[in-house]
């Protein structure tokens, strides 16, 4: 079970990454230490020619020989999302089929649909499957998760995001068998002005009122990268230190530290807990198995490697400041439609393009990294673009 939760809560990241100038940076191995600082844990990436991730491996430390865990192979479409991953159990000597997970994503590159089936005697049956909604603005509305009991679709859980000015709530609700939702715990974030996390509280639903059950607050550097986690448990009518979780990152951004401790009678000591990879406030990775703290390295791949060859049109300059031209060649026979969308898939307002080749104006888009993808009936093709 902790390893299906590993991969559900992880394989939507594993093509999550940090752009640095004309590089992506992906993370290629995780070592994780106990409480007594002796390694316990390796995770490995590999990857193809086109830089795309296609397979991840966990072994644990066995004397001085790594002992395979658990794998998880991973095919890619042609936008270099995850469309399956596959993961499989080391037992007996061998590798055996556990979990597959299949993903379906809408035109702008959002995730709508996540179905897992787990192996059971060789045969591939239905397990669980999740549904997405997003709202106007590409932000996620509603997740839908139901389990597949006595041969049909029941039910599971369901959580909700509302963002109200600088906060972001998300309501959790279960059902039992099927029956109507019930509601069961609250999230609720709070950001700065940039968009970056201050606090997050936790709360239950008990006796028809919200309970307070646990606090973060959160620190970040100025390129919001989160610093620390700082965990608070109620107290009264105040809080208590419980646990804090820190981090540090290279130049590039990419986080290569993470350490979990426990506040005992005044003391901060080494805890297994839980532990992310981020990249500013988005997870790269869940490490699911509680680990003491973790030590990353990174692979470079030049930005605009992983494009693969469809539809061909051509963007530049890149990186731009101002102007950018879109210029497909000569290379369709219709009417482009033309789409821009920001790092966290989020469409941002395009202009038409009505003839191969067009000029638009990108002085009022914050720098960052966005995807411009042009569909034809000859088909669809996206490129990478970084406005400085």
């Amino acid at each position: 079970m902790l390893l299906f939760i590993l991969l559900v809560l992880s394989f939507t990241r594993c093509y999550a990454q940090v752009y640095t100038g004309n590089m992506v940076w992906k993370w290629d191995t995780v070592i994780c230490y106990d409480e007594q600082n002796a390694v316990m844990e390796r995770l490995s990436q590999t990857f193809d020619n086109s830089g795309y991730a296609i397979s991840q491996l966990i072994e644990e430390k066995s004397g001085n020989t790594w002992v395979n865990v658990s794998r998880v192979i991973y095919t890619n479409d042609l936008s270099g999302r995850v469309a399956t991953a596959l993961t499989d159990l080391w037992q007996a000597g061998a590798w055996a089929a556990s979990v597959r997970v299949s993903v379906t994503y809408s035109v702008s590159g959002q995730i709508t649909m996540e179905s897992v089936e787990r192996n059971q005697g060789g045969l591939w049956g239905a397990y669980v499957k999740r549904i997405y909604s997003y709202d106007s603005n590409g932000r996620k509305t509603s997740m839908i998760q139901q389990r597949w009991i006595g041969g049909d679709w029941e039910n599971d859980l369901k959580t909700s995001y509302t963002y109200p000015a600088n906060t972001i709530t998300v309501l959790t609700e279960y059902s039992d068998d099927g029956n109507p939702w019930q509601v069961g715990g609250r999230l609720t974030y709070t950001c700065d002005l940039n968009g970056n996390y201050i606090e997050l509280l936790m709360e239950s639903f008990e006796e028809n009122q919200w309970l307070s059950s646990f606090k973060i607050d959160y620190t970040n550097d100025a390129e919001g990268n989160i610093l620390s986690e700082w965990a608070y448990a109620p107290f009264g009518n105040g809080w208590v230190s419980d646990s804090r979780k820190t981090y540090t990152y290279d130049n590039n951004g990419n986080v290569v530290t993470g350490k979990n401790e426990e506040w005992d009678a005044g003391t901060w000591l080494p805890d297994l807990q839980t532990s992310y990879l981020y990249n500013n406030k988005e997870y790269m990775l869940l490490l699911n198995v509680p680990v003491y703290r973790y030590e990353v390295t990174y692979r470079g791949f030049p930005l605009g490697m992983e494009e693969k060859q469809g539809m061909a049109f051509h963007i530049y300059p890149n990186p731009a400041a101002d102007f950018v031209t879109v210029d497909l060649r000569n290379n369709c026979s219709d009417v482009p439609v033309i789409s821009l969308q920001d790092h966290l898939g989020r469409p941002v307002k395009a202009p038409e393009l009505d003839h191969d080749r067009m000029q638009f104006d990108v002085r009022s888009l914050p720098a960052g990294l966005y995807l411009i993808s042009v569909k034809t009936k000859e088909g669809t093709a996206s490129r990478k673009l970084i406005i400085q």
